[in-house]
C-alpha cells in the first residue's frame, strides 16, 4: 500500500512540473514601437494567458 502512495505522489509531482510553463515577452505597436498596456496574450494549445503591464511585459 505504501508503494502505491509514493507512486501516486510521484505521478502528481511529474504532472505538476509538466503543466507549469512561463509566458514571456513584450507586446509593442508595429508602427510606433510603443508598448501596449493591458493587452491579453493567450496560448490556446497550452491554456496559458497573461496580461501586459505598464511596460508591455
Amino acid at each position: 500500500m505504501q508503494k502505491n502512495y509514493w507512486l501516486v505522489i510521484g505521478l502528481l509531482l511529474t504532472a505538476q512540473i509538466a503543466l507549469s510553463a512561463t509566458l514571456r515577452g513584450r507586446v509593442t505597436d508595429v508602427v510606433t514601437g510603443d508598448n501596449i498596456i493591458g493587452a491579453t496574450v493567450r496560448l490556446e494549445t497550452a491554456k496559458l494567458y497573461a496580461v501586459t503591464g505598464l511596460d508591455g511585459t
